[in-house]
């Protein structure tokens, strides 16, 4: 079966009604960055869409195409982290999405955003433990490999 381009997947989410996170990658063509910002417009997936990505000049070509884009910068080390508050501290559209084990090996992370305001995810999360430690710190949204139990776990909240 065909891998979808990133056009037919949008289409395709554009019928369910579910948040969608696409992680996107720096690259030497940055109007392919531009025409996916521009699909989410045409598809009115603008507000269901948070692009994220480690490489945030990807995430500053996405908003230069569509101002109103919710990002995420993802944070992989600890010491990006105050970059990636700087970032989203005054962006309503904003967030900052960890790494798990950062925030679960340093808790004042996620006291400072919650503290500035910032909207914080965290991957990969792959147990009950970890996602009810998460919660525990103010940590909503994640991104799991495990997702039967977690959302089995989630009901029953």
């Amino acid at each position: 079966e065909p891998i979808p381009t990133v056009h037919e997947a949008l289409r395709r989410m554009a019928l369910a009604s579910v948040r969608i996170y696409p992680e996107v990658k720096r690259t030497e063509r940055p109007e392919e960055l531009r025409s996916v910002a521009r699909m989410t417009r045409k598809l009115d997936l603008v507000e269901r869409t948070v692009f994220i990505s480690m490489e945030w000049d990807a995430l500053a070509t996405i908003r230069e195409e569509e101002p109103e884009a919710r990002i995420g910068y993802i944070v992989e080390r600890p010491r990006r982290t105050e970059e990636a508050f700087e970032l989203a501290r005054d962006d309503a559209l904003a967030m900052v999405d960890f790494d798990a084990r950062i925030l679960l090996a340093l808790p004042r992370h996620a006291e400072r955003a919650r503290a500035l305001g910032i909207p914080l995810a965290a991957w990969t999360v792959n147990t009950v433990s970890m996602a009810e430690r998460l919660l525990e710190l103010g940590v909503p949204r994640i991104t799991t490999n495990e997702v039967e139990t977690l959302v089995e776990w989630k009901a029953g909240l």
